[in-house]
């Protein structure tokens, strides 16, 4: 038995949490941010290394090739820069956006120019099928209801006119009174 009330105790005093101080766990968690902080740094500049020892590695032959690669991948950005640089000026000289940049197509001046060409014609004509379209809109319309001009009544026609005061009216309206 009294083995058994030591280890309910025991029990006891391990289940029982300690209460730490707010200092303290801030303390422990700026603590636990710098190491952090620390292994990260760490952890960057061996990957550098390991790259770098990688590079070492490589033969001769494969250094070469890796450079003629990076050299070719400049040579192909300069080319399509000075390709991107064309389409632009031939867009400018047929009075075109350069927001068109990316509908031409072409590796050459002469296609850049052809294609540049056929898209500017493209939309004159189909600004030409709208104007026409629109300017035919409008005169199909009704003709207009005012300006119609009234027919002048003879003398026999306002003598006919039943009511009095209508036929003096059309007497001063039309020129006999």
């Amino acid at each position: 038995m009294a083995d058994e009330q030591v280890q309910a105790q025991e029990q006891v005093q391990v289940e029982e949490p300690k209460v730490e101080s707010t200092d303290k766990l801030v303390e422990l968690e700026e603590r636990y941010k710098k190491e952090l902080a620390g292994l990260n740094k760490r952890n960057s500049e061996l990957e550098k290394k390991v790259k770098l020892t990688e590079q070492e590695k490589m033969t001769e032959a494969e250094r070469l090739e890796a450079e003629r690669k990076e050299l070719q991948a400049e040579k192909d950005a300069i080319k399509r820069e000075k390709i991107n640089l064309q389409i632009i000026k031939e867009l400018a000289s047929v009075g075109l956006p350069a927001d068109f940049a990316n509908r031409i197509s072409g590796e050459s001046e002469d296609e850049i120019k052809a294609d540049v060409k056929a898209l500017n014609k493209f939309l004159d004509e189909r600004a030409h099928e709208r104007s026409e379209a629109e300017i035919a809109k409008r005169l199909k319309g009704e003709v207009p209801k005012g300006g119609a001009t009234k027919k002048k009544l003879t003398y026999e026609e306002i003598t006919q006119i039943p009511d009095r005061k209508e036929r003096i009216k059309a007497y001063k309206e039309h020129g006999y009174a």
